[in-house]
């Protein structure tokens, strides 16, 4: 579907919706001649916009348009959006459309709201390198999304409450795996889904909200999908 510039708009408000209606025939001089007692001497050019974009028909004589269905349509449509975003105090900004987030000590509920709308973004495989994984990463995979195809790799320093958690929940949902490599070989906490979209994490995931802790948003993740294949093809299989 075309859309209407900024100026094709205002002029269809102008004088169709306000003043003439969406009905009937309309004479091109008239549109012109009002036009131009409003400073706006472009009127022609912007009628045949509109007979270019099948918004208005013109007659075989070509003195006179009409509106399309299609045209009433698009025109109606723009008309509720721009209603819409006027009716909106704040215009909410996803989270991970944000190059970086700081995540300050005690604000758990947005730290659980982020990670829930990564795990909610995620189609087809999620990926997670954290050293010191907590239980807590399972439950939120269960609750948002606990079909979905996920890698983790975690090191030996991985507390037996979180490796039984993971147990309890591979019973349930076999699509998981689970990796242990040593601590010294991984550092850095990353989020990695769907092949080309991640964020960095500066603290553990299990102490978001916890402690303050920067989120970096990845634009290229293939170095970082590089490196975790490379850790889970060395990392040992948790049974």
């Amino acid at each position: 579907m075309a859309e209407l510039t900024d100026r094709e708009f205002w002029f269809i408000t102008v004088y169709f919706k306000n003043q003439r209606g969406f009905e009937g025939s309309h004479s091109i001089n008239d549109i012109v001649i009002y036009m131009l007692r409003l400073g706006r001497p472009d009127a022609e050019q912007i009628i045949a916009s509109l007979v270019d974009k099948k918004v208005l028909s013109l007659s075989p004589d070509e003195r006179k348009v009409k509106f399309t269905d299609y045209g009433v349509e698009l025109y109606t449509a723009m008309d509720r959006d721009q209603k819409e975003w006027e009716k909106q105090p704040i215009i909410k900004v996803s989270n991970i459309d944000r190059d970086q987030l700081l995540i300050q000590a005690g604000e758990t509920f947005r730290a659980n709201r982020v990670l829930r709308e990564i795990l909610g973004q995620v189609q087809t495989e999620l990926c997670i390198i954290d050293a010191y994984l907590g239980p807590e990463i399972f439950d939120l995979i269960e609750d948002v999304n606990p079909n979905i195809r996920a890698r983790i790799i975690t090191s030996d320093r991985v507390t037996r409450t979180a490796l039984s958690a993971y147990r309890a929940f591979k019973t349930q949902y076999p699509t998981i795996e689970l990796r242990i490599t040593a601590e010294d070989k991984i550092h850095d906490r990353y989020i990695l889904w769907d092949e080309n979209r991640g964020v960095h994490i500066g603290h553990s995931i299990k102490d978001l909200g916890k402690k303050d802790t920067q989120l970096n948003l990845i634009k290229d993740s293939r170095p970082q999908y590089k490196m975790f294949e490379d850790r889970w093809t060395g990392a040992d299989i948790v049974t």
